[in-house]
């Protein structure tokens, strides 16, 4: 068991998620200001990169309220993948 209160944020891709078929996905858009309002920090990524991301977010009316980044390709912490475990995967397809 961690100490730490589940972490409360969320990292949403972008492709076949935050958009699909070339179009936001305005379920997700809702959620994302819902979790916006609540206080939850999102995440927007994409394996394309962070400007790719940024574009999306903006096609989505949602720039001004998430951080847009690449998805990493490398990822250095203490823990190992042993983070994972505290963290819920959802595939959306």
């Amino acid at each position: 068991m961690t100490p730490f209160a589940p972490p409360r944020c969320i990292a949403i891709d972008v492709d076949d998620t935050l958009i699909r078929k070339g179009q936001p996905n305005y379920d997700m858009v809702s959620m994302i200001r819902d979790r916006v309002a609540d206080g939850w920090d999102i995440i927007v990524w994409s394996m394309r990169g962070r400007v790719y991301a940024q574009s999306a977010a903006a096609v989505c009316g949602i720039a001004d309220l998430v951080v847009c980044v690449s998805k990493p390709g490398v990822i250095v912490d203490d823990k190992g993948l042993d983070w994972l475990r505290f963290s819920q995967v959802i595939r959306t397809r």
